[in-house]
């Protein structure tokens, strides 16, 4: 069975060009979009968390005291430049008041033991490919790395949890207190076996990763594409689960 990263067969730094192997499969997210029954969904997430946990393992950097303040120092200077209005996002107040809830979560998780290991830098359903029936029974790789950097591997876990939870998921299945509906979190930490869903990194990294999408949505966007209309309201209805006093 194939797994792991398509192999480099040339590469232009200088252009920015690169020739892989090509790998036969779909993306993640084409695999979740054609699912018809819960099973598939949970397959293909399970699956997706093997490859991630082997990326992980193969990068180990081993078990580190969780440190978030540098993610609350950015988190407090882009709140506040929302406010005064040198930066702007969709429903600023809105997204004010859950950057002041994640922030306030950080001594909770502030020297907690998180894992850390080599970080894909954007762990999303579309950059994993995937073959065979069910979903990765015939391979499965990773694309799109950005440059290599240690982290706590929270970072990508949150990154490909909350990418699931905004298109595959009803956030009303989303228990309050909660990211990701809780059958979606077994099926994942099946195949994720390199931490535990409690590991501190990942808990906290699941909360600010929803800032960090809210925040790459353009204003204008947020107006007029029904794409990103759509990915602001699944946003907006989980951080209203996530911290229930939003609503």
């Amino acid at each position: 069975m194939g797994s792991g990263v398509p192999r480099v067969l040339a590469a232009l730094p200088d252009s920015h060009a690169m020739l892989m192997e090509h790998v036969h499969g779909e993306t993640a997210a084409a695999v979740m979009e054609q699912a018809t029954r819960p099973e598939q969904l949970d397959a293909a997430l399970e699956a997706c968390g093997r490859w991630l946990a082997r990326f992980h393992a193969s990068t180990d950097a081993g078990m580190r005291d969780y440190r978030p303040r540098a993610v609350c120092a950015h988190l407090q200077r882009q709140r506040d430049a929302v406010l005064a209005g040198r930066r702007q996002v969709p429903l600023a107040r809105e997204f004010a008041a859950l950057s002041e809830r994640v922030i306030a979560l950080a001594p909770r998780h502030d020297g907690q033991p998180a894992s850390a290991a080599g970080r894909h830098g954007d762990m999303n359903l579309r950059n994993i490919i995937m073959a065979g029936d069910p979903p990765g029974k015939a391979g499965i790789w990773g694309l799109d790395f950005a440059p290599a950097q240690v982290a706590p591997v929270g970072h990508d876990v949150a990154r490909l949890l909350l990418n699931f939870a905004v298109t595959c998921t009803d956030p009303a299945q989303i228990p309050e207190g909660e990211v990701v509906p809780p059958r979606a979190l077994a099926a994942f930490f099946r195949g994720y076996v390199f931490a535990a869903p409690g590991d501190a990194g990942i808990a906290f990294l699941l909360r600010n990763q929803i800032i960090a999408d809210w925040a790459r949505i353009p204003v204008a966007a947020a107006r007029s594409d029904l794409l990103q209309q759509a990915r602001l309201a699944a946003l907006r209805a989980i951080a209203r689960r996530a911290f229930p006093d939003l609503r």
